[in-house]
């Protein structure tokens, strides 16, 4: 009988050692398929979206553009040199042009070029006006460049604060909730002992007031869900990243409130929106005073140096014959 028990049980325990090692396996496999969130700081969010936002780049572009318009602008001090060539079959001809034989079996090249330059002296202002509507084109530029940027900046810190700030709260309505529940069970149970200091009234009201914390408990979770993933977008990632962000508590911040004069003055210095404005409109200022100036004769100096050769022509000696000689 001893032996016949020792013998079932020795036959039990590879059945129990294979179902553990298989919980091990399937605990396993589940941890790595559900990996933890990448969490990530406030200032590894700013970086991602200002590298990879498009309004950043757009405003960027444009900082280009008008720098290559200054450039341009500037560029109209410098000399003009235009070089002009000109390539070709011709047929020979003997004798100049007066008497002159061609032969058109006697075939050859023909070359011709010409340098010009043309350095400005005075514009009556022109290009000094252009030089500065392209130089306050640069500063609107990058205004709204640095307009775009603290916006993409706002943007990430109002999702980052406002998660983590819903998460605070959330936290607080787990603990009314948590109040709420203990409170109702007690006074259940004195209702049920029939004390003379509770009521029906009284335990339906804890009732309301519970309903109401899982109410907006739920609503406050819908809310956490959106701004995360409306974070998520902002950053550019895909929707089935794993983000989250790496802050857990809100940290308090001392501020001593100062007169509404200095605000005010310390936004006239650094809105870049106002910037935009002041460079856009001296910008336009200059526009029409340097069409105003392109009514004045500009004044240059000019010189230049042209030549032709063709070896089956002979070379004309007049200079009624030949217009490079005269």
């Amino acid at each position: 009988m001893h032996s016949g028990t020792y013998k079932h049980g020795s036959g039990s325990c590879p059945r129990w050692s294979s179902l553990f090692l298989f919980l091990l396996l399937t605990s396993a496999t589940l941890a790595l398929a559900q990996p933890d969130r990448q969490r990530w700081t406030l200032v590894q969010c700013l970086e991602r979206a200002l590298e990879g936002s498009p309004e950043v780049h757009m405003a960027l572009a444009d900082i280009q553009i008008a720098t290559s318009q200054l450039a341009q602008a500037k560029a109209g001090r410098l000399p003009r040199v235009t070089v002009t060539s000109l390539t070709g079959i011709v047929n020979g001809t003997d004798g100049d042009g007066f008497a002159a034989r061609s032969d058109d079996g006697d075939l050859g090249p023909f070359f011709k070029g010409e340098l010009e330059v043309i350095q400005p002296l005075y514009t009556f202002g022109r290009l000094r006006n252009e030089i500065r509507a392209a130089s306050q084109g640069v500063a609107t530029q990058q205004a709204a460049s640095d307009k775009s940027r603290d916006a993409v900046i706002a943007a990430i810190k109002e999702f980052y604060y406002n998660l983590l700030f819903s998460r605070r709260i959330k936290a607080l309505l787990a603990e009314v909730q948590e109040n709420f529940t203990k409170a109702l069970e007690t006074a259940e149970e004195r209702l049920e002992a029939q004390e003379d200091n509770i009521t029906q009234q009284d335990v339906l009201k804890l009732r309301i007031g519970l309903a109401g914390v899982t109410k907006e408990t739920l609503t406050l979770e819908r809310a956490i869900a959106v701004t995360r993933e409306a974070l998520k977008r902002q950053l550019g990632l895909p929707p089935d990243a794993s983000f989250d962000i790496a802050d857990t508590r809100l940290k308090p911040v001392s501020l001593r409130l100062q007169p509404l004069v200095s605000y005010l003055e310390e936004a006239e210095q650094h809105r870049p929106e106002l910037a935009q404005i002041e460079a856009g409109l001296a910008a336009r200022r200059a526009r029409p005073e340097a069409a105003r100036s392109a009514y004045y004769p500009s004044l240059f100096l000019a010189g230049g140096v042209a030549g032709a050769i063709a070896p089956n022509r002979d070379n004309q000696k007049s200079p009624f014959a030949n217009p490079d000689n005269s």
